[in-house]
């Protein structure tokens, strides 16, 4: 009997040794699932706030409440602190496209892209607005046929600069808007 016993004591722990490694390997897995899912969602946070902060930085200039300044010296300030701010938001460009490649490849990709690329026109613009000569060599490799473009409208009507800057203000609120409105779609397939 003590034989019976003991065989019945080598199948019954193998079995539960096998449903402890079972049970072991289900909560990896799962604990895994959700890491991808949770660092799926920071990185589309982090789209969302760049496409909040280029949203944002289309549609206000900050001007200086200072009374002591002249009226030029207010505008080179305003324009100055807007290239500041437009510039930050630039630099993130290439790190929200790598998100957008990696993470997001078929779902936003596209819009991020499309946004980059606008913005970066904007900026374009905005450089020539402010007298800056060497604007185009400091965006060189992004949008360059939208600049060259942009250049030769502007070489054909000058006057056309203003016009365009504001044109491409309202595409940038426009293109960060679809691409929020994606992100939203994807956040909700995420949940």
């Amino acid at each position: 009997m003590a034989d019976w016993l003991k065989e019945w004591a080598i199948v019954i722990s193998g079995s539960a040794t096998l449903l402890l490694a079972i049970a072991a390997f289900w909560a990896i897995w799962q604990n895994r699932g959700i890491q991808i899912k949770n660092r799926r969602d920071r990185l589309l946070n982090e789209i969302i706030d760049w496409a909040l902060e280029i949203q944002n930085n289309s549609l206000e200039v900050n001007l200086p409440l200072s009374t002591e300044l002249s009226v030029e010296q207010m505008r080179i300030n305003a324009e100055a602190n807007s290239l500041f701010k437009y510039g930050i938001t630039f630099t993130k460009n290439t790190h929200v496209m790598a998100i957008a490649n990696k993470a997001f490849r078929k779902d936003l990709k596209r819009e991020v892209e499309e946004t980059i690329n606008i913005f970066t026109a904007f900026l374009f613009l905005k450089g020539l607005s402010f007298g800056m000569k060497n604007v185009k060599e400091a965006f060189a490799g992004t949008a360059t046929l939208i600049m060259n473009e942009l250049e030769g409208q502007i070489k054909d009507d000058p006057t056309k600069l203003a016009q365009l800057l504001e044109d491409y203000g309202k595409k940038i609120a426009t293109s960060a808007n679809k691409l929020l409105i994606k992100a939203g779609e994807i956040a909700a397939r995420l949940t």
